[in-house]
């Protein structure tokens, strides 16, 4: 599979820290992968890069009350503060030995995988601001036990509701018609709140956050046959087949009319959904970020060996983001379609 140049960053240098293993430019040099690059086996944290600690804090903890899975790193009497990067953290995320950063994690809906914000100074960040039709961008579905008392908290916050008027509406889903409304958090990342059904309302903690029963991500696509040919034969995802174009439904994400296709996916070795859409007729935008660049996508796969994985990267022609090359503590990052990143790491 060779990565075109419209939908790759391949030739963006951050600072002189980007390595791009399998520039499509160079592919002739290298062999060709035959069949997958990896078969996933599970999922990490989905991860955030943001702007300011404090702001997302004050939102998903205070706000959404998520609960804390892991503070920030700094020094108890202020644990908020910058902090010198791990070891592990600059070669990932193209950072220099100067560069300071920030962390924490939210529990989501399982013990598994959580919301970890990374916030970096002295990088040169920029800040990308999707909207949600741009490749890239991602819908974080979180389905509460009282959205009523979520909503009423957001309006007290004067959080960015995208909803119209402001106030839950009833979508048709699935499994029935269902009260959802859709938010921007601070660096611009969308979540649908979703009502949990009375039988979820009446189920036991998972592990996560008290007051969320499920979640799910959406990722916007460029191009839905491309981005599946890549989840699909590459990493062993096994997508439903995609519905045809239509419309309906996203009124609640203030697109109403909006044309557009999904297909539902599991990422293997979880219960948890990574599906895709695909809009037409709208305009959109590239924006090729940066792994550290605010608003950056970006998920966490694990996988059986991440050494065999980075040769195979670098034979499919698929970019590999690092300052070395090569794995840093049993971690390899990738850049995937639409403007995404991939943090792959080895399973136990």
């Amino acid at each position: 599979m060779k990565f075109s140049a419209k939908r790759l960053n391949s030739g963006i240098v951050a600072a002189g820290l980007l390595l791009t293993v399998g520039h499509p430019q160079k592919a002739s040099a290298q062999p060709a992968q035959v069949g997958p690059v990896t078969q996933v086996q599970g999922a990490g944290n989905v991860l955030h890069l943001i702007g300011d600690l404090e702001k997302n804090l004050a939102f998903y903890r205070d706000t959404l009350g998520l609960t804390m899975n892991r503070g920030p790193r700094g020094p108890a009497d202020n644990p908020t503060a910058y902090i010198k990067l791990l070891p592990i953290i600059g070669p990932m995320y193209l950072a220099s030995d100067n560069a300071m950063y920030r962390s924490a994690e939210m529990a989501l809906a399982t013990k598994e995988v959580h919301l970890e914000q990374e916030d970096f100074k002295d990088v040169g960040t920029k800040n990308i601001r999707r909207k949600l039709t741009d490749p890239g961008a991602t819908l974080m579905t979180l389905t509460v036990r009282d959205l009523d008392a979520q909503v009423a908290k957001l309006v007290a916050a004067h959080a960015d509701i995208v909803t119209p008027g402001g106030k839950p509406m009833n979508v048709k889903t699935a499994s029935g018609m269902q009260r959802q409304i859709v938010v921007k958090d601070p660096d611009g990342y969308f979540l649908l709140l979703a009502q949990a059904s009375d039988a979820d309302k009446a189920s036991a903690p998972g592990g996560g956050s008290p007051n969320v029963t499920d979640m799910k991500m959406t990722l916007t696509v460029e191009d839905l046959n491309y981005t599946l040919h890549f989840y699909r034969d590459q990493l062993g995802f096994q997508p439903g087949a995609p519905t045809n174009f239509g419309s309906g439904g996203l009124d609640v994400a203030g697109l109403k009319g909006a044309q557009y296709r999904t297909t539902e996916s599991v990422i293997p070795g979880t219960q948890m959904h990574l599906d895709f859409v695909e809009f037409k007729g709208v305009q959109q935008k590239m924006y090729h970020p940066t792994i550290h660049d605010v608003g950056a996508t970006l998920f966490r796969l694990g996988v059986p060996d991440v050494n065999v994985l980075t040769q195979n990267l670098r034979n499919a022609g698929i970019p590999v983001v690092s300052t070395t090359g090569q794995p840093t503590g049993m971690f390899i990052m990738a850049q995937a379609p639409d403007d995404t990143f991939i943090q792959f790491y080895k399973t136990r």
